[in-house]
């Protein structure tokens, strides 16, 4: 079969779907819930498929990514519980991505150093988990290793030359800093943060803005990017 009839009905749908969402999100908060689910459902099935079908390492790593990511929102949009359980998950979806990179980007390159200095970050990390005085300080901790996995996946994969996987990466970050911008009163609530509050309370959810988008560029990244690694 060829890969074009599964790509463009894909995409096709999922543009649908990116319009049709923010109509649904002023009617039913349930219904854009489970519009949202689907979306990153059929990413993780469409990158079972191509694994499937290519029989790739680099889809592999695709479909260990993905089945990562949709265990962080099963936890963050249906348990509404476990968030340090959920963010865990999506430290584990940045180095997949990171290994990833590494395979189809610097298959000649010394992984070692990358692995280590990735590991190397836990260190400060757990000294600031024990001297740190809040009771949510291992999910701050958390957050604070995620954060900076991801960026390091924005940065290392501009060296891929790979437009879908930098952009999808980029994407994944803004939605991140959406995500960011609507909680972050709840952390501070002695302090008045008008700007992110309006993010909160704003009818268009911002976050999904990017991260729908995201997902499908990163599904699609080892389609765009010809290897037969």
């Amino acid at each position: 079969m060829k890969k074009k009839y599964i790509l463009y009905p894909y995409l096709g749908i999922h543009i649908i779907l990116y319009l049709f969402i923010y109509v649904v999100q002023m009617f039913s908060y349930e219904a854009e819930l489970a519009i949202d689910y689907g979306i990153i459902v059929s990413c993780f099935l469409m990158t079972l498929l191509f694994l499937g079908m290519e029989k790739k390492v680099s889809s592999l790593l695709l479909s260990i990514a993905f089945f990562f990511t949709l265990l962080s929102d099963t936890i963050f949009l249906w348990l509404d519980d476990g968030y340090e359980w959920a963010i865990l998950s999506f430290i584990c979806v940045q180095f997949t991505y990171f290994i990833y990179i590494l395979y189809i980007g610097h298959p000649q390159k010394n992984w070692k150093k990358h692995i280590y200095g990735r590991l190397g970050i836990m260190i400060p990390l757990c000294i600031l988990y024990f001297i740190l005085d809040e009771p949510n300080r291992l999910f701050i901790c958390l957050v604070i290793f995620y954060i900076i996995e991801l960026l390091w996946n924005v940065i290392f994969s501009l060296s891929t030359k790979n437009k879908f996987l930098s952009i999808g990466l980029i994407l994944f970050l803004l939605c991140d800093c959406f995500v960011g911008c609507m909680n972050i009163s709840g952390f501070f609530p002695d302090l008045s943060f008008n700007f992110f509050d309006n993010i909160a309370q704003s009818t268009i959810n911002f976050s999904w803005l990017f991260y729908h988008p995201s997902q499908v560029l990163l599904c699609l990244s080892n389609q765009h990017f010809s290897t037969k690694r």
